[in-house]
């Protein structure tokens, strides 16, 4: 398996692997032809994708096409623009396991003991 489709929804796949350009991929018994090379863990169009049309990762709306783009194309920052608006600042503060309140760590630790 060269790429993976997260929902069926979707209108981009990611690549599992770098893929060159003119390799043929198959979607629901339906032949794509990579339009140029993909880098592992980038994004390829499904479809052709319209400007200002909604690309559709996980089912949901990651973003609009910022130019038309076809079938077997690359999606990524030079053709997809987020949704976001204008969110300039953003901050990741993961919390310490320490931190968490008493149920918190209660239920990390039966969870790290549970066999599964």
């Amino acid at each position: 398996m060269d790429i993976l489709q997260i929902n069926k929804l979707d209108n981009v796949a990611v690549a599992l692997t770098d893929l060159t350009k003119g390799k043929i991929i198959q979607i629901d018994k339906h032949d794509i032809i990579l339009k140029e090379n993909i880098p592992a863990g980038h994004k390829i169009a499904l479809k052709n994708i319209n400007k200002d049309e909604q690309i559709i990762k996980y089912s949901f709306s990651i973003g609009h096409a910022t130019d038309d783009i076809v079938a077997g194309s690359h999606v990524h920052t030079h053709n997809l623009k987020t949704n976001l608006g204008k969110i300039l600042n953003y901050s990741y503060k993961p919390t310490k396991i320490s931190n968490l309140p008493k149920i918190g760590k209660l239920h990390l630790q039966r969870l790290s003991t549970r066999k599964w």
